[in-house]
């Protein structure tokens, strides 16, 4: 604990001075003049934080050589652990000794050198770090940080010493509070509809690891679905994946779905028998539910093509998104069932670019693993590079099938893009989960080329839909293609 009783006694020192000599040291704000010790906005927080960051801002329209104040908390639900200046100053001095009170003495302009040039404008000049509460307390709660004026000293406690040597001190002193709104989390509920555990709070959840969606501290604060204290995990993915299951909301294997294709398949699919790979090796003691990467990687040198999973993983989902140079990918398991994957190679990345680069092309930022139960899962991995060169076959490219546009979930319309290998006959359907015909979007001869339709949300018999997972399946002689898709109203 930093002590104050230095400083503070030299402020009252030059109080009691400048009264004993008649000078009047209280200054009285001109219309122009503006003095104010504040919080800023309102600040959200998650019960058991173990570090909130609370800024204390100063506003002064006159250059400003020290502050003394007292600020007060609610200590049942906020424990300060760090008071730290933001600027640097000759002399900053905090006391927490009395519970639920912090003292902050601070001041610019003291021998020896070097000069510290006075506040002035809108800043922060100070922080301070809490703990916040753990307890259930099921509700919202606003608390407030205030202000404190101690009546036993002779002198006020909230003050500005401004670099003439004037004293600015309440009402001329403006002082208003801050507000902290301590969250109560409905855990589960990703999509903030006030449902939890839904197939949209999936969806938000797995678009927030592809880098799609930024969390609101209210989202981060109810993603702790397995209540382990720490927040946006693949464990807590994986455990909502496993309540989902559990009310029977997704109990059968999609028919058409776009499931991860060994490189064999792939290879076949596409013609390639040349490719430069990543490969992720995995190491665990436990079967693995869930695993989440994020991987840097120079966008100047080499680009991910493709992300795939090993034949021994093929019961987990993939999901994966490239850009700006971070590859983000997400494995989980919606069944929870099945021969699980524990250790070997478990997925490997097709990457173009330079191929004489073997090794660090890409760099592991965030490895993060799950058991089936939802479960933080403690495993090792390795990285390997091969590469194999040979001339691409004649054969035409598989048809590819894009979503054009954002998001995916959609509301209302979807733009789908296709890519046709050859002239000849194909069909662009739309199913459900179960694997019936919602909606045929295309039928007939067509030409080569690229080409794309919009999907209004409706049926055949232009009704509109219900929310849920559907799949445009694109099928011609020789090729096809799945893609799912997300409808949220």
């Amino acid at each position: 604990m930093i002590r104050y009783t230095v400083l503070s006694t030299l402020i009252a020192a030059m109080m009691s001075v400048g009264a004993a000599a008649g000078e009047h040291h209280y200054d009285a704000n001109s219309i122009t003049d503006v003095h104010e010790i504040y919080f800023g906005p309102q600040i959200e927080a998650i019960p058991g934080e173990p570090a909130l960051f609370i800024p204390i801002r100063i506003n002064t329209s006159r250059p400003t050589i020290g502050v003394n104040i007292i600020i007060t908390y609610d200590p049942s639900l906020l424990t300060p652990t760090v008071v730290a200046p933001n600027l640097f100053f000759q002399n900053f001095q905090a006391d927490m000794s009395i519970q639920g009170r912090i003292r902050i003495n601070l001041l610019t302009d003291l021998p020896p050198p070097p000069f510290v040039p006075p506040i002035e404008g809108d800043t922060i000049f100070a922080w301070i770090s809490c703990c916040v509460t753990s307890e259930d307390l099921g509700y919202d709660l606003l608390t407030h940080i205030g202000f404190y004026e101690d009546p036993n000293t002779p002198y006020p406690d909230n003050s500005l010493l401004l670099a003439d040597g004037n004293w600015v001190v309440y009402p001329n002193l403006s002082l208003t509070r801050g507000d902290v709104l301590i969250i109560n989390p409905i855990y589960g509920d990703i999509n903030i509809n006030g449902f939890a555990f839904e197939i949209g709070d999936a969806i938000t959840f797995l678009n927030y690891f592809m880098g799609d969606v930024q969390f609101t501290r209210r989202q981060y604060a109810n993603s702790d679905c397995n209540r382990d204290g720490i927040q946006a995990s693949i464990a807590d993915l994986v455990f909502l994946l496993g309540v989902i299951n559990g009310d029977r909301l997704l109990q059968y294997d999609p028919p058409f779905a776009d499931r991860p294709e060994s490189i064999s398949e792939y290879n076949s699919r596409n013609s390639l028998d040349s490719h430069s790979l990543c490969d992720i090796v995995l190491n665990s003691d436990e079967s693995l539910g869930g695993a989440y990467f994020v991987l840097d990687y120079d966008s100047d040198l080499v680009e991910p093509s493709c992300v795939l999973l090993d034949n021994s993983a093929d019961d987990l989902e993939l999901s994966w998104t490239a850009s700006n140079g971070k590859l983000m990918i997400a494995l989980y398991s919606w069944r929870g069932y099945g021969s699980m994957f524990s250790s070997g190679k478990l997925l490997s990345i097709l990457y173009s670019g330079d191929s004489g680069l073997q090794n660090d092309i890409f760099a592991v930022s965030r490895a993060e693993f799950s058991t089936s139960d939802g479960e933080p899962l403690d495993a090792e991995y390795e990285i390997d590079y091969t590469y194999t060169a040979a001339a691409p076959a004649s054969m035409p490219t598989a048809t590819a099938i894009s979503i054009l546009g954002y998001p995916n979930p959609f509301n209302g319309a979807v733009s789908i893009s296709y890519d046709l290998p050859s002239d000849g006959d194909y069909d662009l359907m739309i199913f459900d989960i179960l694997g019936r015909q919602v909606k045929s979007l295309m039928r007939g001869n067509q030409r080569n080329g690229k080409g794309s339709v919009i999907w209004d949300g409706t049926d055949n018999r232009d009704e509109g839909v219900a929310s849920g997972i559907y799949f445009a399946r694109l099928r011609g002689e020789k090729v096809s293609a799945s893609l799912k898709l997300f409808m949220m109203k």
